[in-house]
């Protein structure tokens, strides 16, 4: 009944007749079908057989009235700072939807000077490119056929991420028939990021990598114990077992050494999709900079680089990236509180792996201790020393290892300070 718009007999003598309808708000826009039923007796029917009359079917295509001026181009929105090789999205929502005759083109520009219409762009709500590590501008161009009126969206700046928010190239290739499972949650710290949703038949399953760089860095103790968990999603029904591994760059080298910054390996199953775990912190990492850490979920067990390694593609699951910075944590009583005053080094960076140390106590110091550790955390040399007063000053030579970072680690009665120092 809703469908039928005209339902008239026609009792004019030159065998004509008309009729006005309106269409419905809520009808879907574009092509449709139209059917008109002329019989000799009877009410007519859109699916019956009669007698005597005619059916005729038609296409008729439902729209919104014609522009009538400049449209509104909308807000372009999506990724806007990108690690070279990743794809990104960039998309406009927000454009005038309830007029016809708009073309709708996206145009890219280097400069924000000069545009070129985007390929294979027209009428298109979303774009899907590969960051390449040229910064570019998109804006979507808005245009009223019948009175040629030609409006522009404000551009959009995807630029390059900061280089050390970007590590290798890792994530999930398999789309969205193949890559079925995902991080469904992660915390660590105090963070938390849920992206909610069961554990099966999730939708939201198919996410390649997520980047969180661009997100406050997660703060953490060195040489302390954390409790992490790992929440699985699928897309299907049906759980598959999936393997975990997190990384944590200690060193700030920008890649992460193998297996001493792999911290974490689990594994998923059927009865334990949300693993609860721990994970160490060594003492010996790189203080107050920001530096990366990583976690892959990977369905394939298997000894594999993308999830021993961290770098690479698979097939299902998710590369998830964030940005933590590891700091001292806070004493624990006052006989702890540091004592040792103008630590210094020098020269550091040091050329022949020679190096001079002093400082001050606050207090005299009757025994000094110094270790030198590598950024694994094993110990190179251990000296101890008789010192008689405040000040200590000592030589130092490491001309035998190779060049790169070291840490030395200084103890002076309950004080303790650690140190960088770069051999070259």
């Amino acid at each position: 009944v809703t469908e039928r718009v005209m339902n008239k007999a026609i009792t004019s003598p030159t065998g004509m007749d008309s009729n006005t309808f309106v269409v419905p708000h809520n009808a879907e826009i574009g092509l449709t079908g139209l059917r008109v039923v002329l019989r000799d007796n009877g009410q007519s029917e859109p699916c019956t057989n009669f007698g005597s009359g005619e059916t005729e079917d038609y296409l008729a295509e439902i729209r919104y009235e014609p522009c009538s001026g400049p449209a509104t181009s909308g807000i372009v929105e999506g990724d806007t700072s990108m690690c070279v090789g990743y794809d990104y999205v960039v998309y406009d929502t927000t454009y005038e939807r309830r007029k016809s005759e708009i073309n709708r083109t996206w145009q890219v520009s280097a400069d924000n000077t000069l545009w070129f219409n985007a390929p294979n762009s027209i009428n298109k709500d979303t774009l899907m490119r590969i960051f390449t590590g040229q910064p570019l501008y998109y804006r979507l161009r808005t245009d009223c056929v019948p009175t040629t009126d030609t409006t522009y969206s404000a551009p959009m700046l995807v630029n390059a991420k900061a280089g050390y928010k970007c590590y290798c190239f890792s994530q999930a290739v398999g789309g969205k028939l193949l890559d079925t499972s995902d991080i469904g949650a992660y915390s660590l710290a105090g963070y938390i990021n849920n992206d909610g949703g069961a554990h099966l038949m999730n939708l939201k399953a198919t996410h390649k990598r997520q980047d969180h760089t661009d997100e406050s860095p997660i703060l953490i103790d060195v040489d302390s114990m954390y409790e992490i968990k790992v929440f699985q999603t699928m897309r299907n029904n049906l759980h598959g077992d999936a393997k975990v591994t997190i990384f944590m760059d200690f060193n700030n080298n920008h890649q992460y050494d193998i297996p001493d910054e792999r911290v974490y390996t689990g594994y998923t199953a059927v009865g334990n999709f949300t693993l609860i775990d721990y994970l160490n912190v060594p003492k010996t990492t790189i203080l107050n900079t920001p530096t990366g850490m990583r976690v892959i979920l990977n369905n394939d067990l298997a000894p594999n680089v993308p999830s021993d390694e961290a770098c690479g593609t698979y097939t299902s699951g998710e590369t998830e990236d964030y940005i933590v910075k590891f700091i001292q944590p806070f004493p624990a009583s006052v006989n702890e509180i540091a004592g040792i005053n103008n630590l210094s080094i020098y020269p550091n960076p040091a050329t022949n792996g020679k190096f001079r140390l002093e400082f001050n106590g606050t207090r005299n110091v009757e025994k000094v201790e110094i270790i030198v550790l590598d950024v694994m955390g094993r110990k190179l040399k251990e000296i101890s020393f008789q010192n008689n007063g405040n000040q200590f000053g000592t030589d130092i030579d490491l001309g035998n290892e190779t060049k790169g970072v070291y840490f030395v680690e200084v103890k002076a009665g309950a004080d303790k300070r650690v140190e960088r120092v770069v051999l070259r």
